[in-house]
């Protein structure tokens, strides 16, 4: 059995299912965190009592919650965040762990502490290298449960960029995995997502149609070359680029990457990296209301 102090004045022990991990924290630190413990580790529950009832460290059985995201949750709180670096960067480290955080920091009531930590547990740094859908979702739920904006908006534009099929199909994929991916978000709030990055997928759709129909020339013979630098950033479907791929060429010779705006691949690639364009807004779909500073700057 593994033991891990995140404090150096540990005072509780939390055996996490199977007595796999047991954590050595701080009762003065999560009862100031979490209402949850807080009323869990009081007088009138049985974990409380048990801490009064013994002379050796107490130990709280919590067979239900992840033993991996317990502990990241616990770095938080206890504000290990040079353990917690360690944690994320390590080779094995998934990112379904991030959304069990997010889970059990719902459960225990500390969704402001890990928001505001999130930047680290999720490695937000890599979200725009990120390829997997899977793993772009979890990061969206779990920016979702916690209320990250950052995180929130940043993966929401990167699923607008790179996902091909129907975002239900990866919602509905991850509910079938079971485990603690299912039922990270409310359905209800599940499918109001879906249907959101649908539009303005397809408004960006759209838009980079309008873009080749006024620029048509040269994108066959230029796409078919060695530019495929250009492809990823604005192939949203297989749709659009069989679109690209149809276009017929008017120009023997292009530059090997746009010199001006008024290049298509350089006006495409502006529209992408005017950052917030693409992202959801969190505050629209949380609460449902349109905010004006948030939104008129998102249009697309």
């Amino acid at each position: 059995m593994r033991e891990v102090h995140v404090t150096s004045i540990p005072d509780i022990c939390l055996v996490l299912p199977s007595g796999e991990l047991k954590i050595l924290a701080n009762v003065a630190v999560l009862r100031n965190a979490s209402p949850v413990f807080h009323a869990m580790l009081g007088p009138d529950y049985l974990e409380g009592q048990t801490m009064n009832n013994t002379e050796s460290t107490p130990e709280i059985d919590l067979p239900e919650d992840d033993a991996k995201a317990m502990l990241l949750l616990m770095q938080i709180i206890h504000m290990r965040y040079g353990e917690l670096r360690d944690a994320v960067a390590h080779p094995e480290f998934l990112i379904d762990s991030v959304r069990d955080t997010a889970i059990l920091a719902d459960k225990y009531d500390v969704c402001q502490a890990v928001s505001l930590s999130f930047h680290v547990l999720a490695r937000l740094d890599k979200v725009p290298e990120m390829e997997d859908m899977g793993d772009l979702w979890s990061i969206l739920s779990a920016s979702y449960i916690v209320g990250n904006r950052d995180a929130f908006r940043a993966s929401s534009a990167r699923l607008i960029m790179f996902c091909n099929v129907a975002y239900s199909t990866v919602a509905f994929t991850i509910s079938q995995t079971g485990g603690s991916r299912a039922g990270s978000m409310p359905r209800q709030a599940d499918m109001s997502i879906c249907m959101m990055l649908e539009e303005k997928r397809a408004r960006m759709r759209a838009k980079v149609s309008e873009m080749i129909g006024k620029n048509i020339q040269c994108l066959v013979d230029w796409a078919e070359e060695d530019n495929s630098w250009y492809m990823p950033r604005f192939s949203y479907s297989d749709s659009l680029d069989r679109t690209l791929l149809d276009l017929t060429c008017s120009i023997d010779e292009m530059p090997p990457k746009p010199s001006g705006h008024k290049d298509l691949f350089e006006a495409v690639l502006a529209m992408l990296e005017t950052n917030g364009n693409l992202g959801l807004c969190f505050d629209c779909v949380r609460y449902g209301a349109i905010k004006d500073h948030e939104c008129t700057k998102l249009a697309v």
